[in-house]
């Protein structure tokens, strides 16, 4: 027998042993996880005490929590109830150790500090930043040494820690950490699906541990009842609580102090007293010991586990001497634990409190319990958790304490619990002044938590009662979001046509932002393409004020008439660049920062003007890292692969293609924003990683998807065209690119969208007089945009329809353009099919040429299919092709080159894997891998290694 928490521990020697053995590898630097998992009482929290003790012993700092009923509503209570005392007590040194780097961004979480202006928004889910943020935190930590996270009765622990956990356990192998929970397995409303997806883990050990058997019961009863005790009296107690560890200590308890003897004819009483009484029982115990203890009892158990003896005093209302004896008395009887802060000594102990007050008294007790907090400056979600347990009573201060609850919660990526707190804010209610703008609040909080339909219902009662228009204009983009999710796409339209129109007069710069909203979103929509255009018509673009909205329209213009219009790529780039100037106005409604900036980078891009481009995304991709913005890092990381696609840098390209993926597929992205992966997909295409492309688009659950009249969706159409292209199904690619064809925006206008004939030879049109009059259509728009990539791309289109001489002389043509050109991987293209078309024709000496520079240029670019088509052309030209890179620059990955630069710079790797949003690990790994491939063994040879290998631009 062991001890563990003052509490004698029976047939736990296994448990025991597996917890030795985690804590002792945790220690050693390889991250463990360990979850105790059984009904309540069979000796889950004991285990965790043991957990505690032993890792103090192995000098762990070792951080507790206990989740709560109370609680489970609000955002990171868990995580705070971890983090929030060991801040609290650090000093000014520790703590800016703790917060150092990216874990700066986990104080406003802890509440440490208030969120920076600019800081990561929470509309959009930022939870994944919140949790990037906290995994330094916790590495910062384990700077001091190994750490041990113990969580109790995780059961009831709120969404956001449970999804906290999920991200931590994939990054704990670099980590000296242990984490140990324990849970119940069937509680009612937990969410099991997170809790299983701990248990499953590779790094995690599972204990059951058992009931008490025979042999262990009669141990447990000699020591509270006496020695030598009759075997049927043990049966007894064992048979009445299924050996049950806790239930038959609260049975012994109370035959010990009835005075029952273990003896054999006791055994009839026993069956009487356990268990369905236990609850009462302990009731009757808290009695005997009086008014004062009854009192603070009921105090801690509405206040929950972890509250100060001032505060349950002061609900109690006893003077602090008379709460401290009663606590000790409470601690006596086994109803508290004896530590501070004040805790029942077992949450069974605490239901049976709490469910002793009555409904009335209870919904009392908690608003009492919410002035209390209120009154010590407590912040408002903690004086909330006891405010949704009140009976609605019209009090302004319940109201403005909630939306504030609301506004925190929408802050740490907690839409439902924002939602929770206005609908109870509607509930007590609110002045009629305030009704329409918390209506609002909760339409915006029920969208974000994935409630479209509630959503919707709630938009259209606060812009009823809206009598501003301004206000009613402002919630149209996300009232039009909540339902085109709900399925209701006509009246997402009509709703905003309805707030151009209503505030027009009130707020002509508002509705101008709307109407440009409005018809992006409609000219995206094929089904909706010429009522855009025709309202597009309805405004002068150039003659509109310098203002956002202007601008905003300007680039809209700019959009359209780069897919639709006549207009030179020249014209249309130097008005996107202007628009890229354009700033968000203050108030303005939410959904407008994303489109009118990516569209303006289309267009340059579209038009060659790839150094504004690029700017505009590098500082996009900078401000996301400053701002810890995971959603605007994916965003920004995806349009950016695109371009650097473009620009035939695909090593580059790959490495914002993998961030993007990463961060979109573990939070949904991708339905956001489907062209990002289209861009995703081309680019690991062209690398040659189409096992990696193909897991990324199930994932999306884009396989087998049609893109109907939605036009974002079709670069995704493309690139699945080119990915079964490339696995060798052709009727799947073929299908595919039917559905793209109709889309008739003027051609090489589409970032991503090529012919069949420029996707893969293997899909090129069966009829060659076709063939040959659309590929002609396609040069003139090409010549009539005017930009070398296009013009090239069109003649070597026109040289594969073609054929024979003339085909060659249209893809001499398009090499010699390209290669004026920044389409740096067209060019590689255009030189290989040269030489292929060369050698067809017998002209196998003057193939040579092109299929060398095509080999270089498609390995410069980091083209390992092309290359390996070049070089096979070489060959059968009667070449001979150097062999593969297996060394140098060359041979680094798109990660591995990525990390070296920036290790080369000076960041360290904590730098940069705080900026890429990986581990240390990561970091080291790519990095150990660099040092190999270059041949250097140190840091301050990367600049050398990576610097003489570069091309010269």
């Amino acid at each position: 027998m062991e001890r563990g928490g003052g509490e004698m521990l029976l047939e736990r020697e296994s448990e025991l042993r597996d917890l030795e053995r985690e804590i002792g590898e945790a220690c050693a630097g390889r991250g463990r996880v360990v979850l105790v998992e059984g009904e309540p009482g069979i000796g889950k929290t004991r285990l965790l005490e043991v957990v505690r003790e032993r890792s103090r012993e192995h000098g762990m700092t070792v951080l507790s929590a206990r989740a709560s009923e109370l609680d489970r509503d609000f955002p990171l209570g868990v995580v705070r109830q971890l983090f929030e005392p060991l801040l609290a007590g650090a000093d000014a040194a520790t703590r800016r150790a703790l917060l150092h780097g990216a874990a700066a961004a986990a104080a406003p979480l802890l509440g440490l500090a208030a969120p920076e202006p600019g800081g990561a928004p929470a509309a959009d889910d930022p939870s994944l930043p919140h949790f990037h943020a906290l995994y330094w935190l916790a590495a910062n930590l384990t700077e001091r040494g190994p750490a041990a996270l113990v969580i109790d009765d995780l059961h009831w622990a709120d969404a956001s820690s449970l999804r906290f956990l999920q991200f931590l356990l994939p990054r704990l192998d670099e980590l000296p950490v242990l984490v140990a929970l324990a849970a119940r397995p069937d509680e009612a409303g937990s969410d099991r699906r997170s809790i299983d997806a701990l248990a499953t883990d590779a790094r995690a050990v599972v204990l059951r541990p058992p009931p008490l058997s025979e042999d262990a019961v009669p141990a447990l009863v000699a020591a509270r009842l006496g020695p030598d005790p009759d075997r049927a009296f043990c049966d007894a107690c064992r048979a009445a609580t299924g050996g049950n560890p806790f239930l038959l200590r609260e049975l012994l308890r109370e035959l010990a102090a009835d005075g029952v003897a273990p003896a054999a004819a006791a055994a009839p009483l026993v069956r009487q007293l356990a268990p369905p009484t236990v609850g009462r029982a302990v009731l009757l115990r808290v009695a005997r010991l009086g008014p004062d203890a009854a009192a603070l009892a009921r105090a801690v158990a509405v206040l929950g586990d972890g509250a100060p003896l001032r505060r349950a005093a002061a609900l109690a209302e006893l003077g602090e001497d008379l709460a401290a004896a009663a606590a000790e008395h409470l601690a006596g009887a086994g109803i508290l634990a004896a530590a501070r802060p004040l805790a029942f000594a077992h949450p069974i102990l605490r239901s049976a409190v709490y469910a002793d007050i009555a409904a009335g008294e209870r919904a009392d007790a908690h608003r009492h319990a919410a002035e209390v907090l209120a009154a010590e400056g407590a912040g408002a979600d903690a004086v909330a958790v006891h405010l949704l347990a009140t009976e609605p009573a019209a009090e302004p201060r319940v109201v403005a304490t909630l939306r504030e609850a609301a506004r925190d919660a929408l802050a740490r990526g907690a839409a439902p619990a924002a939602a929770a707190c206005l609908r109870r804010a509607l509930a007590e209610p609110p002045a009629t002044d305030d009704r329409a703008a918390l209506t609002l609040e909760l339409a915006s909080a029920e969208l974000h938590a994935g409630e479209p339909v509630a959503a919707a219902e709630h938009f259209e009662e606060g812009a009823r009662l809206a009598g501003d228009p301004r206000v009613r204009a402002s919630c149209a983009v996300e009232w039009s979001a909540a339902l085109q999710a709900a399925g209701r796409h006509q009246e997402s339209y009509a709703v905003r046509e309805r707030a151009i129109e209503d505030v027009a007069d009130a707020d002509p710069e508002l509705a101008l932002l709307l109407e440009t909203t409005l018809i992006a979103t409609a000219s995206l929509d094929l089904a909706r393409l010429e009522w855009a255009r025709a309202r597009l018509r309805r405004h002068d673009a150039a003659a509109e004020p310098a203002t956002p909205a202007g601008w905003r329209l300007i680039a809209t213009q700019a959009y359209v008439d780069a897919m639709y219009g006549d207009s030179p790529a020249a014209t249309l780039a130097a008005a996107a660049e202007r628009a890229l100037g354009a700033r968000e106005p203050a108030g303005a409604p939410s959904g407008f920062a994303g489109t009118p900036f990516f569209t303006a980078v289309e267009v340059l891009a579209l038009a060659d003007a790839n150094g504004p481009a690029r700017e505009a995304l590098d500082q996009a991709v900078a401000d996301a890292r400053r701002q810890g913005s995971a959603l605007a890092f994916a965003c920004s990381s995806g349009w950016r692969c695109m371009l650097l696609a473009r620009l035939g840098e695909l090593a580059e390209a790959e490495a914002d293609a993998r961030s993007c993926a990463e961060l979109s597929l573990a939070q949904g992205w991708f339905a956001l924003a489907p062209p990002m992966l289209g861009y995703v997909l081309d680019v690991l295409i062209a690398r040659g990683e189409l096992d990696d492309a193909e897991r990324i688009l199930i994932e999306a659950g884009a396989a087998e998807r049609a893109a109907g009249d939605d036009l974002t969706f079709y670069p995704v159409i493309h690139a699945r065209a080119r990915l079964r292209a490339a696995r060798g199904d052709t009727g799947g690619a073929h299908r595919d690119m039917t559905e793209l064809a109709r889309r008739r925006a003027r051609w090489n206008t589409d970032l991503t969208l090529v012919p069949p004939l420029l996707a893969a030879p293997e899909l090129a049109h069966d009829d060659a007089d076709a063939a040959r009059s659309e590929t002609a259509a396609m040069l003139g728009e090409a010549r009539a945009w005017g930009t070398p990539r296009a013009i090239g791309m069109a003649l070597r289109a026109s040289g594969l329809a073609e054929g024979g001489t003339r085909g060659v002389e249209l893809l001499e043509e398009a090499a010699a353009v390209l290669g004026e050109s920044p389409a740096r991987l067209e060019h590689a293209r255009a030189l290989a099919d040269l030489g292929a078309a060369l050698r067809r024709a017998n002209r196998r000496s003057a193939a040579r040429e092109p299929l060398r520079r095509a080999l270089d240029l498609a390995d410069a670019c980091g083209a390992g299919p092309l290359a390996e088509r070049a070089r096979q052309e070489l060959r059968a030209a009667g070449g001979r092709p150097r062999r593969p890179r297996i060394s140098g620059v060359g041979a680094l990955t798109a990660s591995e080159r990525r990390i070296a630069a920036m290790a080369a710079e000076g960041l360290s790797n904590p730098e940069i894997a705080q900026a890429l949003f990986v581990t240390k690990k990561t970091v080291e790994t790519h990095l150990g891998n660099a040092y190999r491939k270059l041949g250097i063994r140190s840091r301050g040879a990367l600049g050398a290694a990576l610097g003489g290998s570069e091309r010269e631009d």
